[in-house]
């Protein structure tokens, strides 16, 4: 998977391999003591990507203009499965 970002938990233990805009939207849970990969998760159209400050979950984003549906935030854990979603009816324009 081609990752354009790669973020640090706030506790060293965990990174996220990411690749958004025109790629599909993959984020890869790094485990950084040994490298091994803890699980792929599947987030299409994401936009933003940030840990939470316990390090055990991952905030995802899909807030752009161009998509009249599928704009949401949404919560994961860290091994994969998706917690929370809060649709967002239609996002602002900026600009």
């Amino acid at each position: 998977m081609p990752a354009k970002a790669m973020i640090f938990d706030s506790h060293a233990c965990l990174d996220l391999l990411a690749g958004f805009g025109n790629l599909a939207g993959k984020i890869d849970v790094v485990d950084r003591r040994t490298l091994g990969k803890i699980t792929t998760i599947e987030a299409p159209n994401t936009s933003s990507c940030a840990w939470s400050a316990c390090g055990r979950f991952v905030l995802t984003a899909s807030s752009s203009p161009r998509l009249q549906v599928g704009n949401a935030i949404k919560i994961w854990h860290c091994t994969g499965p998706l917690i929370h979603v809060q649709p967002i009816d239609q996002a602002p324009a900026f600009g």
